[in-house]
């Protein structure tokens, strides 16, 4: 019998692309998967994918109480499930499968998409973070294998909680017959993820709304600021420029990244979690053959410099993002030569090369 792989997250599942290549890679290694999300009151149908999904469903959609509710529940469905190895996507879901996996002395994965304990919404809480810090110190000494998405983070969680993390980074997969033509481009701005605190989506609407040149911007997704976003947009954009799409499946997605003409990935530099990020949207950006603006952080500083796939800026004031963007309408040989690059990046840094790295770790814990 196949070994049995069940992975938690806190997602309702859909948008969680990075998760999907992942089970889809263990199914093909041989392994039987369950991906375990939430559902969400907003929750659309499950898409349907290859591998076993299993929602959750929850009283509580935010804060503690949330948090609390999920891991139980959780707990209990790993509890009385049959799994060879539990894998735990950021702390979030870390407690109830490191107890399971002691209990049951089964493996346990910890995948660390995020410096969790320095995003945004901890920065003002000392008690929520040494809460999370305090599951961390106790939880990823459990673990038989750590892993996060980029050199750098890996460098600090090694050294934090003095384990070992090995890279393995979001990228898509390389999609060989993608010979998208350069001139159908659109002169559309494109931002795609989550609408949270420290996106600079608020200083990107009010750039573009002052912006005389022929562009727009257009933000797929939704969060906890899509309600005051889409006033700020009411407030300030007397010309239409930004349109919100919502929610889109990786397919609708794909097809409208493809026709955008700059990625935008605006981050805030006061948040730790952000500074060593490595969004899945800079690789989606590359491998649609956008050039993405992007922030003078560690890592994405050295893929721009590295594979000339875009260009980073200081901070998100408006004159920064100004000299960023309009450049790239006056020369457009510049431009050109840019998505040049990104396609040529985007065959090393792509799903075929990582998977590889991961499932190799995975049989070495499981067979080795």
């Amino acid at each position: 019998m196949p070994y049995k792989i069940a992975v938690s997250v806190t997602n309702d599942l859909n948008q969680d692309q990075r998760m999907h290549r992942i089970c889809n890679s263990m199914l093909d290694a041989g392994y039987e998967v369950v991906l375990i999300g939430r559902e969400k009151r907003s929750s659309q149908e499950l898409l349907k994918q290859r591998f076993e999904q299993k929602r959750l469903k929850c009283w509580f959609e935010s804060g503690v109480l949330f948090y609390l509710e999920y891991n139980i529940r959780l707990f209990f469905f790993l509890l009385f499930g049959s799994y060879d190895l539990l894998y735990s996507v950021d702390l979030d879901t870390l407690s109830s499968a490191a107890l399971v996996s002691v209990l049951k002395r089964k493996k346990l994965i910890y995948d660390a998409h995020e410096y969790f304990v320095e995003v945004p919404e901890l920065q003002d809480s000392k008690f929520k973070k040494w809460l999370w810090n305090l599951v961390a110190n106790i939880f990823i000494p459990i673990s038989d294998l750590n892993i996060t998405v980029n050199n750098e983070l890996s460098k600090i969680l090694s050294v934090k909680y003095n384990h070992d993390f090995e890279v393995i980074r979001s990228v898509p997969l390389l999609d060989i017959n993608n010979e998208e033509d350069i001139g159908s481009k659109e002169n559309i701005i494109l931002y795609q993820g989550v609408l949270n605190e420290g996106r600079g989506l608020e200083e990107a609407i009010k750039w573009i709304s002052k912006n005389k040149e022929d562009i727009k911007l257009h933000i797929v997704g939704e969060g906890d600021l899509s309600d005051s976003l889409r006033k700020l947009k009411s407030e300030v954009d007397k010309e239409n420029k930004v349109q919100f799409l919502g929610w889109k499946s990786p397919k609708e997605l794909d097809e409208i990244t493809k026709k955008a003409w700059l990625g935008l990935n605006l981050l805030d530099g006061t948040s730790l979690n952000y500074k060593y990020s490595l969004a899945n949207k800079f690789f989606n950006y590359m491998h649609a053959g956008l050039p993405s603006i992007n922030m003078d952080f560690p890592v994405y500083s050295r893929y721009c410099n590295e594979f000339n796939v875009g260009v980073c800026i200081a901070d998100l004031e408006e004159e920064s993002i100004d000299k960023a963007i309009i450049p790239f309408l006056n020369d457009p040989t510049r431009y050109q030569d840019m998505v040049t690059s990104a396609k040529k990046a985007s065959d090393v840094n792509c799903w075929q090369v990582e998977e590889v790295k991961l499932i190799n770790l995975i049989d070495k814990i499981m067979r080795g």
